[in-house]
């Protein structure tokens, strides 16, 4: 796939321009995804974090895509989330314009914060996640307009709708790094999974920790459409709606939490049972 087509088939925000552009402004979300060079990705050694630069003072050319860059970074400084689509150079040593060898379509960048020094401009780097969460993404746009001058917010609401960042840390941190239920220490099939559903919660809701399991993929599932929930002692409470030969394949019976939930965790759970459990 061409990168042109990406943007406007896969991300839903086309070039201006397919020669010279090096991103878009969806307008409909207030999203700018910019075209980012993966040469370009530093480490911050004290903190471990990862910065991207999305500007240069000594541009290699003075093409068009410039000055859209600046406009992109207006809108960036004015709210606007950010995101990169990392891309390999052909030749990283050229001068002038660079050409794309390859490009990340499976994976975005969120940017958060901005830093400048004598070489440009640089974005932090403050998760990555699927293309195929940009439904979500919008989703979180939409439900934060309260914060939409605050881009670490905004990123912290996105990674937490999607189980991510500092909200799956914590949450995971809470459970000693383990499924809440099985003890399973396989993060790769670990969820952080909201309690009182994204939808339903406050903006400080749902980047409370307290209003997070982690479940394994098929508690989780279970637990997301109401077929399960949890008593204020952490016993585990099954639908009618499931059969006998479902519960044993499932192996849900006598499961409970193997800690007993928090006060917080506990008003979450309440409201779970009372609004998503189905009886």
């Amino acid at each position: 796939m061409k990168i042109t087509s990406f943007f406007r088939d896969v991300i839903g925000a086309p070039l201006v321009n397919s020669r010279w552009s090096w991103g878009s402004h969806d307008r409909l979300t207030n999203s700018v995804f910019l075209r980012v060079w993966r040469d370009q990705i530093i480490v911050d050694e004290d903190s471990r974090s990862e910065w991207v630069q999305i500007f240069w003072n000594r541009p290699r050319s003075q093409r068009q895509g410039f000055n859209e860059r600046k406009h992109h970074l207006a809108l960036l400084e004015a709210g606007a989330s950010g995101y990169g689509v990392e891309c390999v150079a052909q030749d990283i040593e050229v001068e002038g314009a660079r050409e794309i060898a390859k490009f990340d379509d499976s994976t975005l960048l969120v940017l958060g914060e901005v830093m400048s020094n004598d070489d440009g401009v640089y974005a932090k780097v403050t998760s990555r996640i699927p293309v195929d969460s940009l439904s979500l993404m919008h989703e979180v746009e939409f439900v934060s307009a309260e914060v939409s001058n605050n881009a670490t917010t905004k990123a912290a609401l996105i990674n937490a709708r999607l189980g991510q960042g500092k909200f799956r840390e914590a949450v995971l941190t809470a459970w000693g790094n383990r499924c809440c239920v099985t003890g399973s220490m396989t993060s790769e099939i670990l969820r952080a999974s909201h309690i009182k559903p994204w939808r339903q919660s406050t903006n400080e809701e749902r980047l409370d920790p307290m209003n997070g399991l982690p479940l394994s993929a098929t508690l989780d599932a279970l637990f997301d459409v109401g077929l399960i929930s949890f008593d204020d002692r952490g016993n585990i409470q099954i639908s009618p709606r499931l059969s006998q030969e479902e519960k044993k394949i499932h192996s849900l019976e006598q499961l409970h939490l193997r800690i007993a939930p928090a006060k917080a965790t506990r008003r979450y759970l309440q409201y779970h049972r009372k609004r998503i459990f189905k009886k």
